[in-house]
């Protein structure tokens, strides 16, 4: 799998990253704190999520843009903000179809 681009939102904690592309080798260079560990936490979850049908989302929103066997793929969720009634009743959510495909521990950028 290839990722060819990525966008998302945290909404909770008022987290945002704009669209970005990538090329066929990518560095994420920068001071401490400018995300570059939050943005790796959010691929992360993207491929947690795909690979586990057990998962609450609280306003989290992506778009990943991405390649495997030659073939484009493009995949977008969004999820409410919900308040803690909604989070003590809700015991899981469950997502439907075909799960992306997520191999070993990291990404191919």
């Amino acid at each position: 799998m290839k990722i060819k681009s990525f966008r998302f939102d945290d909404h909770k904690e008022n987290w945002h990253l704009k669209e970005t592309f990538f090329d066929d080798f990518n560095l994420l260079v920068g001071v401490s704190g400018v995300a570059k560990t939050k943005i790796i936490q959010a691929l992360d979850l993207v491929c947690d999520v795909a690979t586990d049908n057990d998962y609450r989302l609280d306003g989290i929103d992506w778009k990943i843009g991405f390649t495997h066997l030659g073939q484009e793929y493009e995949w977008e969720l969004k999820s409410a903000l919900m308040n803690e009634d909604v989070l003590q009743e809700s015991k899981s959510s469950e997502i439907l179809g075909s799960p992306a495909i997520c191999s070993g521990d990291y990404f191919k950028l």
